[in-house]
């Protein structure tokens, strides 16, 4: 099936996100087998990315018609294509497919464009789209795509080589996957000011493979690395991603973002099969049972003992330490629609911040003692900034 935009001006801005939701088939079961651009006009388009709607009956937006999605959270996050300047259209490996239609397929998709237009021009417009190959026909196994990286950027101006890292611990992919899963293609994404980026796989402590090497990063010219013999993933596998920018002509920091300004430090992982990686979190009992915790013994900027006591423990946890906690509330603080429940959740268990920082560094302190109000102020004002700052971010 094709799928196009209409005829639809480019603004003359450098940065424009764009979307467009569509309709898949539905008759009977398929596998997205491969995928192809249309690209109308190759002045402007940066990538081309196809979210499926998972989980969805209806559609997400009025069908076929384009809106500006840019610094939107999107509803369909189940990336099942994705295409960059430079690079071909993409044959998925012969033993998987992307599930759409059927009872657990997609019905709906959405189709994301990224436009670049640095001069400006104010006379641009564009139809790109793409060609989807569908089959009844269906392979073994289901695919699924998976993003690892780093968004905590800050990448200081007039340095030759500035280095950021992105891990996903073994402890966290013991958790988050239930099985095996077969890597089929690894594609590394930075923007302009990437230098270099490496995506490795590491397994007790040793370097097992690259699954993407790019020793001379070219925005322009991105590398899919596939694998006729998948490579295998198991749980307990450490997945690392570098990256190594150049600011020598930067006069400020330069942070993450989604302009081709801003800089991006991500690796994505088709693999199958999809089942193996567990994404649906809210279907966690253990998920659950934190959430309930968390509900009755915290409460916002109020460090109650008993949450005191729950936090000391929860705040080691895998997914609240590091790169993977950065990210966990990046990630979810971009949803608008469930923004406050996600706010309400970290002030509840950030209450007793300042009461553990005292356990931890305040060496002649009480911990034993009285909560102050004024202690409970300054805890609740620091993540009343940490709130506003990243209101203005996204």
């Amino acid at each position: 099936m094709d799928i196009r935009f209409p005829e639809t001006p480019v603004p003359a801005q450098e940065t424009t996100y764009m979307c467009m939701a569509f309709e898949l088939p539905s008759d009977k079961p398929y596998h997205l087998i491969a995928s192809n651009p249309i690209i109308d006009n190759r002045e402007v388009m940066h990538h081309i990315i196809v979210y499926g709607c998972s989980g969805m009956d209806t559609a997400p937006r009025e069908l076929n018609k384009p809106w500006n999605c840019q610094g939107e959270m999107q509803s369909c996050q189940e990336m099942i294509s994705l295409w960059a300047a430079g690079s071909p259209g993409i044959c998925f490996n012969e033993d998987m497919g992307f599930q759409v239609a059927g009872e657990e397929g997609l019905k709906y998709a959405v189709m994301e464009f990224h436009w670049n237009n640095p001069s400006l021009v104010d006379s641009y417009t564009d139809s790109s789209g793409y060609e989807l190959y569908l089959t009844p026909n269906l392979r073994p196994y289901n695919a699924g795509v998976l993003m690892i990286g780093q968004s905590d950027i800050a990448i200081p101006p007039g340095k030759m080589g500035h280095v950021e890292e992105g891990t996903c611990p073994g402890n966290c992919t013991n958790q988050i996957m239930t099985g095996d899963i077969q890597v089929t293609l690894a594609l590394n994404h930075m923007h302009t000011m990437g230098k270099a980026q490496i995506t490795e796989l590491n397994r007790n402590g040793r370097r097992i493979q690259y699954l993407a090497k790019d020793d001379h990063y070219d925005y322009n010219s991105p590398v899919f690395y596939e694998y006729e013999d998948p490579i295998t993933v198991r749980p307990g596998d450490e997945l690392h991603t570098t990256c190594v920018w150049q600011s020598l002509d930067k006069t400020k920091t330069v942070n993450y973002g989604e302009g081709t300004q801003e800089e991006m430090c991500f690796a994505f992982l088709i693999y199958y099969p999809k089942e193996n990686f567990r994404s649906e979190c809210e279907q966690d009992p253990d998920t659950v049972a934190m959430n309930e915790a968390v509900s009755e013994k915290c409460t916002p900027f109020v460090c109650r003992e008993e949450c005191l006591d729950y936090v000391r423990t929860l705040k080691q946890h895998p997914c609240f330490i590091g790169d993977v906690g950065d990210l966990l509330r990046t990630w979810y603080l971009r949803d608008e629609s469930t923004r406050n429940e996600v706010i309400s959740f970290f002030a509840a268990i950030d209450s007793c911040d300042m009461e553990l920082w005292e356990e931890r560094y305040r060496p002649n302190g009480n911990i034993d003692g009285s909560i102050s109000s004024a202690e409970n102020r300054l805890a609740s004002t620091h993540f009343i900034f940490a709130v506003a700052a990243l209101s203005l971010l996204f």
